[in-house]
């Protein structure tokens, strides 16, 4: 059954009669989720005439999760818009927001509150959507009850940026999409449907809520005063002053719809044929406007019931077989390559991962062997050379985190992946600083000074990982990260010792050294305390495995399988040293295929009796 009705108590009471009996499924408390999801998909069908053939056009899994987002949008819509247009009908919008905007927040601290952010949460799991586009358009609202002119162009822009991009983002963020590139070019056309629909409705703007989105240089431009706008509007005439005023306007508009355009070819052909109606049916308004020699004030233009049957059935039934541009699938199966060839240790545990968090992954691993590989290639010649290169990397890597990745296999998918997940920036800083004590060729007398290392080499791998991965408490979740990280590469340094100590680096500090009074030569024949010694730095890899051994319980749970089968393979590393030491000197201690595929089941298990 679908959710009770608003109570006396709720804070939606300033909304019209009418409205509220339409609003009150999705906004009153509901917990069950599939009620929740009735409700949003009811709303999108009555409140929106178009949705049920436009629906068609959607992939069938994405119908309930764009129920799910208009409901979002056509509440925050109607919040702003459908109080009245009196000092206290927007006191009370703004209430409203605010409380809409305290539920969108709990939506996604796990609280959702209503049947409209029972049934939201899900699609923003399911889709890893950020909250700033949800948080964006409750702003334009919250705007709209504040400004009612605009000075220039600019402004309404940026008021388009809140109020319609968002959409576009979403959207595009339920059909697999977040990289820059797309949403930009989503952003034009969102911007150009914004201001279209601006120019259409002029005259109600004026009349019903008071509001003129004409900006005033444009008004001043062509000798058009708000006063004679509201002349010609009771009068209802139209003077050439006013038309070249919107045929300006709509030549704006014009360009920035072409400029959307080119955000098609870089679209799957199932959702190319939504975006492309959606633009479709802004240009037909501009045609309408066109049609009525730019009045806007007599009489709204509207596309006709035929000429949207004709823009719909066009887009059910013709082909569209503009190849799609794969730039970020190419890159994306670039950075999964690497992992599966260059990290089969990481590669089993994070095939475990829903995406789009194994790709996530997969981008991140590709980065960090990436830049190991500019300093251990000797091929690519002297130090300097290395560093230089080294420094090279970090101006992409800072450019790809701004989102204007460069040319190159990885860019595009670190991008993505780093500016999705919000993935610290300090990261990527440290690991090429701990590449660049690399090529130094450090000699760790101390183990602080190791245990630095190993913080800017692995601890932070830990780091990124979480944030991909999920988790909650903050700092002290970090903090175990960075310990878990810290053990895998004390497991690294002793699983490749014989490996290192062919290519003159010793991992291991000169302190420990002195302490089992051993010499290089006793590391390379496995002489003296050799023994004792590995054992003492097996005991220390072991209390960073025991530090962090709270971890799993803050990722969250679709996640923990992938640290799961990850720690036990280490782990499992680590034990096969503690039974013959001496193993390590004569060949890279692993384990076997069949192993890693018994650990991957079992964290597997795990992770469904956790659940």
């Amino acid at each position: 059954m679908l959710a009770s009705p608003i109570q006396s108590s709720d804070p939606w009471l300033a909304l019209p009669t009418s409205l509220r009996s339409l609003l009150a499924p999705v906004l009153a408390p509901e917990t069950d989720v599939l009620a929740a999801e009735k409700a949003t998909s009811v709303l999108a069908h009555h409140h929106y005439e178009n949705f049920s053939v436009i629906s068609l056009l959607l992939p069938r899994h994405l119908r309930q999760d764009f129920c799910n987002i208009y409901a979002f949008c056509r509440v925050a819509d109607d919040l702003g818009d459908e109080t009245g247009n009196t000092d206290q009908s927007r006191a009370d919008s703004l209430e409203m927001l605010d409380e809409f905007k305290r539920q969108t927040h709990g939506c996604y601290a796990g609280d959702p509150g209503s049947a409209l952010f029972t049934a939201l949460r899900h699609t923003v799991k399911r889709h890893d959507i950020p909250i700033e586009p949800f948080l964006d358009l409750i702003d334009a609202f919250e705007q709209d009850q504040r400004v009612r002119r605009f000075d220039t162009f600019a402004q309404v822009v940026d008021y388009c940026r809140r109020s319609a991009d968002p959409v576009g983002r979403l959207v595009l963020y339920l059909c697999g999409y977040s990289d820059e590139q797309r949403q930009r070019l989503s952003d034009r056309t969102c911007t150009a449907l914004q201001l279209v629909n601006f120019w259409q409705d002029v005259r109600r703007d004026l009349i019903e809520r008071d509001r003129i989105y004409l900006p005033r240089e444009s008004l001043e431009k062509f000798g058009v005063t708000e006063d004679q706008l509201r002349r010609q509007i009771h009068e209802g005439k139209c003077d050439e002053n006013y038309r070249n005023l919107i045929q300006f306007e709509c030549d704006r508009v014009a360009k920035i719809f072409d400029e959307g355009d080119a955000l098609l070819p870089l679209l799957r052909p199932d959702v190319r044929r939504q975006i492309k109606l959606f633009a479709s049916g802004g240009r037909a308004v501009l045609r309408a406007i066109v049609g009525q020699n730019f009045d806007t004030i007599t009489r709204r233009p509207k596309v006709s019931k035929w000429q949207k049957a004709r823009l719909i059935g066009s887009s059910l039934v013709k082909r569209d077989n503009t190849p799609v541009n794969d730039w970020m699938q190419h890159s994306y199966d670039y950075c999964r390559h690497i992992t599966r060839t260059q990290a089969r240790n990481f590669y089993y545990g994070l095939k475990l991962l829903p995406e789009p968090r194994r790709s996530a992954m997969f981008a991140i691993y590709a980065f960090m062997r990436l830049t190991d590989d500019i300093a251990d290639d000797s091929a690519a010649g002297p130090l300097q050379d290395r560093l230089a290169a080294l420094e090279s990397w970090r101006r992409q890597t800072h450019a790809a985190i701004a989102g204007q990745p460069s040319a190159g296999d990885i860019w595009p998918a670190f991008s993505q992946t780093v500016r999705r997940y919000r993935v610290p920036t300090l990261v990527f800083d440290e690991v090429i600083a701990g590449q660049e004590q690399d090529l130094a060729s450090p000699v760790f007398e101390s183990f602080e000074q190791l245990e630095t290392y190993c913080y800017r080499v692995a601890g932070v791998v830990g780091l990124a990982s979480i944030y991909i991965w999920g988790f909650e408490g903050g700092d002290a979740t970090e903090i175990l990260a960075l310990h878990r990280g810290t053990a895998f590469q004390l497991t690294n340094i002793l699983r490749d010792l014989r490996e290192d100590l062919q290519r003159g680096r010793v991992y291991l500090p000169g302190e420990d050294l002195r302490k089992f009074n051993l010499t290089i030569d006793d590391l390379r024949n496995g002489t003296g305390q050799f023994e004792s010694f590995m054992r003492f730095q097996i005991e220390r890899a072991e209390s960073y495995y025991a530090r962090s051994a709270a971890l799993e319980s803050f990722i969250e749970r679709d996640s923990r399988p992938t640290l799961v089968a990850m720690t036990r393979i280490y782990h499992g590393l680590l034990g096969k040293i503690a039974r013959a030491p001496r193993r390590a000197l004569v060949r890279r201690v692993s384990l076997s295929v069949p192993a890693k595929i018994a650990i991957a089941w079992s964290a597997v298990r795990a992770g469904k009796m956790q659940a």
